[in-house]
């Protein structure tokens, strides 16, 4: 098949699939596997890819039919224009944890080398963009899951985050070793969704860790 039928075939599928933007996934995967955008998909989509990487592309549509995140099968997915690792075991990004972030900067506005802790941290989008907010900050991302503490390192790496300090714990333990006074801001994007609804929620969601969405019978064993 041409660039163009691949195009095709991927937007029809995910619309049959009931994807809620079967256009824009279809061209991620076109771009991903093809290196061609959507102006250069004008241009060369009479071309053939080779059937390898052809292959590869069909079989990723697949699983995005079937409800496998697009972000995973990507590999990546940026935060408030910040490039992340993701991939199974860790919760994906998104758009409206932007607002703790924001909030947080403005709540230690003034502050000279605020002192930062992140619980629950995942891939460390939380507090990678805090860091780059106030690349002064020391800033602590605990997070527990095995998986998801390898993305939250390789993130920091990424993004030259050197103000980071990644801790592997259990926050429920951790509270102890720190004073009441010992930081500016804590924060964290908690388990919230209550157990009996998880298995409710969108096939997508259904791929992601539980251990980042379980929030107890009723949603509040994070907070309580």
């Amino acid at each position: 098949m041409t660039l163009s039928e691949l195009y095709r075939k991927a937007r029809s599928d995910f619309r049959n699939a009931e994807i809620d933007s079967p256009q824009y996934d279809a061209m991620c995967l076109i771009e991903h596997f093809f290196g061609v955008n959507r102006a250069e998909l004008v241009v060369k989509g009479d071309k053939s890819p080779k059937a390898e990487i052809e292959a590869e592309f069909l079989t990723a549509v697949e699983k995005r039919s079937s409800g496998y995140p697009l972000q995973y099968i990507l590999g990546e997915w940026t935060f408030m224009d910040i490039p992340f690792f993701v991939g199974e075991g860790v919760l994906i990004p998104r758009d409206d944890t932007e607002i703790l972030v924001r909030e947080t900067i403005k709540r230690v506005r003034g502050v000279e080398n605020p002192k930062i802790i992140d619980l629950c941290s995942g891939t460390g989008a939380v507090a990678i963009a805090l860091a780059k907010a106030y690349p002064k900050a020391e800033i602590l991302a605990v997070e527990l899951s095995d998986k998801a503490f390898s993305y939250l390192k390789e993130n920091i790496k990424r993004n030259a985050c050197e103000n980071i300090k990644a801790i592997k714990d259990d926050i429920f333990r951790l509270y102890e070793e720190f004073s009441d006074s010992g930081f500016d801001a804590v924060l964290s994007n908690p388990p919230y969704i209550k157990t009996d609804i998880i298995a409710t929620l969108a096939k997508e969601v259904q791929h992601e860790p539980k251990l980042a969405l379980d929030g107890g019978k009723d949603g509040m064993i994070f907070y309580n």
